[in-house]
């Protein structure tokens, strides 16, 4: 029987791929901020209020809970926004899911931890967030775990496709940067484990699929710099990996600390029966290619 299920944040990279791997098993609905849309409907996940009031009117089985500002400059800026957005709106849904029998699936990031393991971090291990970032979003893990049936997916940086009425992604400013022949400069210090949203939405639905729970750690084993990753990228699209330069400079006082090293093991998911996505290497000829950001043929005179 088709579960129904609820993807929070649908607009987003990861949301937009949840609606599209999980539509095809089961009855998916989204929440969209902006405005309603096809299967979506806008809802202010910081009113508790206006929570209430759709799992009044819609029953549902599972809510993947994707609403969340990752960006970690901004809410070390703005602390109350990070709190609203990413806290708050977690404490919001998990209240519902708990009082109506929902399944809570809460997307975490590796950023509750401080990134000083020398040999990464299995799902029991304590967290200890750097920045208002990692904070608030292990406190949404606590608002989260108290539903009695969740699962806590923690996930690494991602990258995917474009999202309507956006701007373009990391890629696809990386890309046109090098394509202007202009060099660009990248941290070669903190390691990072990018993992493409297509891979992450289909484990997700067969741990749905499973009915799994706990904490897991959905990430690639491939760990790479910000700057080992661009030249990959210009690598794979045919481009000059010159232009990319290591950088290793520190960040500014100012600056929101960020974890060196946030590697997520994947243990948990590997005893499962799931292999872990695959890394940048194997993934970004086909990432490029559905982006419309393939190498172009070479062409012999």
């Amino acid at each position: 029987m088709a579960r129904r299920i609820l993807v929070t944040g649908a607009g987003g990279m990861l949301g937009s791929e949840l609606m599209a791997a999980l539509s095809a098993a089961d009855e998916v609905r989204g929440w969209s901020y902006s405005r309603d849309r096809p299967r979506c409907r806008r809802v202010e996940a910081g009113s508790g209020e206006d929570v209430e009031a759709f799992f009044a009117q819609e029953p549902l089985d599972v809510c993947v809970h994707c609403v969340a500002n990752a960006d970690v400059q901004q809410c070390e800026d703005d602390p109350e926004m990070a709190h609203r957005v990413n806290t708050v709106t977690t404490g919001n849904v998990a209240q519902q899911c708990a009082r109506r029998g929902v399944k809570l699936v809460y997307i975490s990031t590796e950023y509750v931890f401080d990134g000083r393991a020398t040999d990464g971090y299995a799902e029991n291990d304590p967290p200890n967030p750097l920045q208002v970032y990692g904070e608030t979003k292990r406190r949404g893990e606590t608002e989260a775990s108290r539903v009695p049936d969740h699962l806590i997916v923690r996930l690494p940086v991602l990258y995917g496709k474009r999202v309507s009425g956006r701007g373009p992604t990391w890629t696809e400013s990386l890309l046109h940067t090098l394509r202007q022949g202009e060099a660009v400069e990248l941290d070669d210090r903190f390691e990072r484990q990018p993992t493409w949203t297509g891979d992450v939405a289909a484990i997700v639905g067969r741990l749905i699929a499973e009915d799994r729970g706990g904490i897991v750690h959905l990430a690639s084993r491939e760990k790479v710099t910000k700057y080992a990753w661009a030249r990959k990228i210009a690598e794979t699209a045919g481009l000059p990996a010159a232009l990319v330069l290591p950088s290793y400079a520190l960040r500014p006082a100012s600056g929101a600390p960020r974890p060196p090293r946030p590697c997520l093991k994947t243990t948990r998911l590997e005893q499962m029966g799931i292999d872990p996505p695959a890394g940048v290497s194997q993934r970004l000829p086909s990432y490029l290619s559905a982006i419309g950001e393939a190498r172009a043929p070479r062409t012999d005179h």
